[in-house]
């Protein structure tokens, strides 16, 4: 159930979803962060990162910034080295989805060292 539920909200937090907004303020990503970091189960995790790349896909900087705040850059470049194909895809979604801007840009190359991103990215 919690990841048919989670594939639905995967959707419902895209860009052009009048629901977003209300999906941010009442702290989704906080318990997308904890399927994450607490869960086993692989699909969940991807649904949950799944989530979480939609949700800063065309964002504010700020937006992009509280939800990274929650993620934790570390936690990226875990997710950008794990051996799980589709968690590493989702993850290198996401640094996509944050650099789709110059701000984004700049915000990613703030938080991570080009001498650990690159490698990741080019796996």
């Amino acid at each position: 159930v919690l990841g048919a539920a989670l594939s639905a909200v995967c959707n419902i937090v895209n860009d052009f979803s009048p629901l977003r907004p209300a999906y941010l303020e009442m702290n989704l990503v906080p318990r997308l962060v904890e399927l994450l970091r607490a869960s086993g189960d692989g699909p969940l995790r991807v649904s949950a990162l799944w989530a979480v790349k939609n949700l800063v896909r065309k964002a504010s900087t700020e937006t992009k910034r509280d939800v990274m705040r929650c993620v934790g850059w570390e936690e990226l470049l875990g997710y950008l080295a794990d051996p799980d194909p589709a968690l590493h895809e989702q993850a290198l979604s996401l640094a996509r989805n944050l650099t789709e801007n110059e701000d984004g840009i700049t915000l990613v190359l703030t938080h991570l060292s080009t001498q650990l991103l690159l490698p990741l990215l080019s796996t």
